[in-house]
């Protein structure tokens, strides 16, 4: 693929809030249970055709079953269902063994063997096809009538408008009870105004919400706010230990059920859970947006989020076989501040934001980032006197430690050959009008490190390298066919 067929198209999505009736929710219900019970048929098939030898079936041999196994039990819910949602189910089922056999060629620790989807969960989802929809999708007025209803959907649409170019439409149910429509269409990549300006962003997961994404020029960091006002806290704290006591089960038809206080304390606290990732959600957003919006080059941190995130292994005495402290309190608390902060999700949308305008995302290796002195590039775990403050040992320098990482993942960005990797370009070779060796002095002259200063030409106070990349980018775009509009 060349570059200018990479920005050809971007497959997007167009998520919107729906609000189905009565009587839509009772067939959405159906197509519910109908996917669900085909994903199983499915994960269960594959798992036979393992215990037995045999070649795994495939999504053509998952959708013959699936034919065989409706004539032969003669299923009622299967004539009420779509046939589209049925077929999409063991597509899904598919897609879900594909990437379970890539993470186990790929060698990963954990590569996830799929799981049947349990019954009675809240959260489900069903996909249409917009192809077999025929006239019941409009993307000029936006009305939607799904398979099975009379009645079309009543969607609540943003600013965006209405989708276009879509291909398949999926109904979400969150644990909440919300309903959402997300669209599958084609985004046309638009070039957004370059400032020629570079930066590298340190996420961090302070307790107390502050610098939770600092910057490598010093500018004012990004905090996280507070997700939930004081009385919702304290209620889902309630909430959260009145669950804990209710355990409880009863037995219906032979069946362990939960009561349904219970299912109403579960149903609460999950409402609540919904406002603090819409909240989150937001406030990624907008950190996200100024990122791509001030810079035209971004250096993030290859952070190992599971990894972070992972309870400590216990320590136990050879001699006693107590356990050891390990610090798990320590790290735990680490780890709900890190997944507060949504470091993952953070990422990806700079990184599909900056796709959409032109813009360049370079991930490095995080090591040693909070250590190193970013004026002399000395490394050590005396540098970092405190969680905030950073005194190098060596030359003296004192600053913010977050801005000193921000700093270091900066320079690895733009002298360790990030770049000539992500660009696919040899190290001597010109990039975007400046040789790969101007564009370290540069950035060597630009962070204050030690280089030549017969080779430290900066322009206007910016890296060149970072204009040409930009201008590269965004001239293939320019000359590419340009998709759709979604």
């Amino acid at each position: 693929m060349t570059a200018t067929q990479r920005y050809e198209r971007v497959v997007a999505r167009h998520r919107a809030r729906c609000y189905p009736n009565a009587a839509q929710r009772a067939q959405l219900d159906i197509e519910f249970e109908c996917a669900r019970v085909v994903y199983n048929q499915c994960v269960a098939m594959a798992d036979w055709c393992h215990r037995n030898e045999l070649k795994y079936p495939g999504y053509v041999g998952f959708n013959k079953a699936l034919a065989v196994w409706k004539g032969a039990t003669g299923w009622n819910h299967a004539r009420l269902a779509s046939n589209c949602c049925q077929q999409n189910a063991t597509l899904a089922a598919h897609k879900a063994f594909v990437n379970f056999f890539r993470r186990v060629r790929q060698g990963e620790g954990a590569p996830g063997y799929p799981k049947m989807k349990k019954d009675g969960a809240a959260e489900a989802s069903v996909t249409y096809n917009v192809a077999e929809l025929k006239t019941r999708w409009n993307p000029q007025t936006g009305i939607l009538t799904l398979t099975k209803q009379k009645e079309p959907l009543k969607i609540n649409w943003d600013r965006r408008g209405f989708p276009q170019g879509a291909k398949s439409v999926t109904v979400i149910r969150d644990a909440a009870g919300r309903y959402f429509v997300s669209f599958t269409c084609q985004r046309r990549i638009s070039r957004a105004p370059g400032t020629g300006a570079s930066v590298g962003i340190d996420i961090g997961a302070r307790s107390d919400g502050t610098n939770a994404v600092a910057r490598s020029d010093a500018q004012a960091p990004e905090g996280i706010p507070v997700f939930l006002s004081p009385g919702r806290q304290r209620r889902f704290l309630r909430l959260k230990r009145k669950l804990a006591r209710q355990t409880r089960q009863r037995r219906v038809n032979g069946r362990k059920v939960w009561s349904n206080s219970r299912q109403r304390t579960k149903r609460a606290i999950a409402r609540l859970e919904a406002r603090i990732a819409d909240a989150r959600r937001c406030w990624q957003d907008g950190v996200s947006r100024r990122l791509v919006r001030d810079y035209d080059l971004i250096a993030v941190e290859d952070l190992n989020i599971k990894g972070m995130t992972k309870a400590p292994a216990p320590k136990v005495d050879e001699t006693s076989g107590r356990y050891l402290p390990n610090r798990a309190r320590a790290k735990a608390k680490l780890a709900r501040n890190m997944l507060n902060v949504g470091a993952y999700t953070l990422r990806r949308q700079i990184e599909y934001k900056a796709l959409w305008t032109g813009k360049l995302v370079f991930p490095v290796n995080p090591a040693y980032t909070s250590q190193a002195c970013s004026c002399c590039g000395s490394v050590s775990a005396e540098n970092r006197k405190s969680q905030s403050q950073f005194i190098c040992v060596d030359c003296g320098a004192s600053m913010n430690a977050d801005i000193n990482a921000a700093r270091n993942i900066l320079s690895r960005a733009l002298l360790d050959g990030s770049i000539e990797a992500a660009t696919g370009r040899p190290g001597d070779k010109a990039v975007g009008g400046v040789s790969t060796e101007l564009m370290r002095e540069e950035g060597k002259a630009q962070l204050g490190l030690p280089g030549s200063p017969e080779k430290c030409t900066l322009l206007s106070g910016r890296l060149e390298l970072v204009a040409g990349l930009a201008t590269d980018s965004t001239d293939q775009m320019e000359g590419a066919p340009r998709a759709r509009e979604g």
